[in-house]
């Protein structure tokens, strides 16, 4: 199982062996390069921990610890979780600003409890079949079980297709379930129990009461603390650079605390939505050590090898894209920076103001709304670029989601393929009530307005499963750790109560 995920930890490996227990670890090593090799211990050795990712305020939590008597032996991250564990058992997660997925095994309770991350950013597969109970990083490690069968579920085929990701808590096979992310399981005497630690807030009390100029100064004050923490790296750190808003952000609050910062952007033959000018501008300003990848043809031999990274169907094609961008990243660092979360905590996809369209269209008497509207627009011309600026593709687009959002279901997250082109598919009929995982979602949020509505079904399951996932493989692909500041739990809790109409803007 541990050469199944070489990819993700190639420096070095650990294994943990206790009876009927047995646990593998792979280790990139970024933090106490000397002695940080997993499983690590507590000072008498009855408590373990495995890691996979990163916490960022571990300097801090080790001096509160040392405070109350516990001694560390390592540098190391993981090493906080055991005395965190000795002190405040499943509690110690809500203390932790990082991206981890971390197992913790107490032997003398015979209890091994998992616990995942506020966002999602680090996966976790496991399965719990007769009276055995399996966990890996990389959904590819389970083939390796003696007698265990995989069979396809037939649910996650129509929601891939629905939304080109397969949420949570499904995956491809019927007998492995991915753990959501702010959850923690704990096997213990052959039963799994799961909770929830932490939900992504709703807009309850928005702070109305401040000002937009105060909003702004918290905001930035908090984005460039989570920058200063996802800096913390006993290797060299970068930040990709796109030329947007969110990377350029990013990369300003490096310059501000590094000397040199080295930045990465890829570029394309097509100049609709090539970005890397604005990303060689703003390296230019900012004085960075940039490197630029130009792809102008993909390798289509190397399509194959980025499927097999997500050992499951995935279609978000931005994946390609990220892949090579990764690879180049990777000869350079083994830390790099990106805006990811950005758009769906700030409003920044157009979606969200067709939202806005739609709430103002419902006010339109439908006596008087052009009933041929999306026959006209259907007969105009575009051009064949998939991504571009040509208005008619715009406007399609934008009908398109009126369509999905208006139709009276009560759903908020856009669908790639209709049900009415899935029906045609399967011959079943596809399924869409709250069996859903994503509606489900959706579901939470009927209180509040269409484009918030769409904001956290976004942040709850788009993000996560689609956006965060890509980011994952794609860089552990190439032994990279991404890490991702809008993604710090302080700021998605302050983003979540800044008004709607500071995030969209006409």
């Amino acid at each position: 199982m541990g050469e199944r995920m070489f990819q993700r930890g190639p420096d070095e490996e650990g294994v943990f062996l206790d009876g009927n227990l047995g646990m593998v670890h792979r280790r990139l090593s970024i933090v106490d390069l000397e002695n940080g090799r997993n499983p690590i211990f507590n000072e008498d050795g009855t408590v373990c921990a495995m890691l996979n990712g990163e916490i960022y305020n571990h300097k801090e939590l080790r001096g509160q610890l040392k405070s109350k008597g516990h001694i560390f032996k390592t540098e190391s991250d993981t090493e906080v979780l055991v005395h965190l564990y000795e002190e405040y058992g499943r509690d110690l997660v809500k203390l932790l600003n990082g991206m981890f997925v971390f197992v913790i095994y107490d032997s003398k309770l015979r209890s091994l409890m998992i616990l995942r991350d506020r966002m999602g950013q680090k996966p976790l597969y496991f399965s719990h079949k007769n009276s055995m109970f399996a966990f890996a990083s990389d959904i590819r490690c389970f083939e390796e079980l003696p007698d265990f069968s995989l069979s396809i579920d037939n649910r996650a085929e129509q929601y891939m297709l629905r939304y080109q990701y397969i949420p949570a808590p499904l995956s491809i096979y019927e007998e492995i379930e991915k753990l959501p992310p702010a959850t923690g399981l704990e096997y213990r005497d052959g039963k799994l129990e799961r909770w929830q630690y932490w939900k992504f807030p709703l807009p309850s009390e928005p702070l109305t009461h401040t000002s937009y100029d105060a909003l702004r100064e918290e905001f930035n004050a908090l984005l460039c603390d989570s920058v200063r923490l996802r800096m913390m790296a006993d290797v060299p750190v970068g930040s990709f650079l796109s030329g947007g808003l969110d990377s350029t952000a990013i990369t300003c609050a490096m310059s501000d605390i590094s000397e040199r910062t080295r930045t990465f952007s890829v570029g394309f033959s097509a100049s609709t939505y090539d970005e890397s000018g604005d990303a060689r501008e703003v390296a230019d300003i900012l004085n960075t050590e940039h490197t630029e990848f130009n792809l102008d043809e993909i390798p289509h031999d190397e399509i194959g090898e980025i499927l097999k990274e997500f050992g499951e169907p995935f279609a978000d094609a931005s994946a390609i894209p990220t892949y090579f961008l990764c690879k180049m990243a990777g000869t350079q660092v083994k830390v790099a920076l990106s805006g990811d979360g950005a758009d769906e905590l700030m409003g920044g996809y157009n979606r969200y103001r067709v939202g806005r369209l739609i709430n103002l269209w419902k006010e339109v008497p439908s006596a008087i709304r052009p009933g041929n509207l999306s026959s006209l627009v259907d007969w105009m011309p575009e051009n064949d670029e998939y991504y571009g600026t040509n208005i008619t593709k715009k406007v399609k687009h934008s009908l398109r989601l009126v369509d999905v959002l208006s139709d009276g279901s009560g759903r908020a997250s856009s669908r790639v393929i209709s049900d009415n082109q899935l029906s045609r598919v399967f011959s079943y009929g596809p399924e869409f009530d709250e069996r859903d995982p994503v509606y489900g979602r959706d579901q939470l949020f009927k209180t509040v307005d269409l484009p918030e509505r769409m904001f956290y079904a976004d942040c709850n399951s788009y993000l996560p499963d689609d956006i965060l996932v890509k980011v994952d493989r794609m860089s552990m692909a190439h032994s990279l750790e991404v890490r991702s500041p809008f993604m710090d739990y302080r700021l998605v809790e302050f983003l979540s109560k800044v008004p709607m109409q500071y995030k969209l803007h006409k």
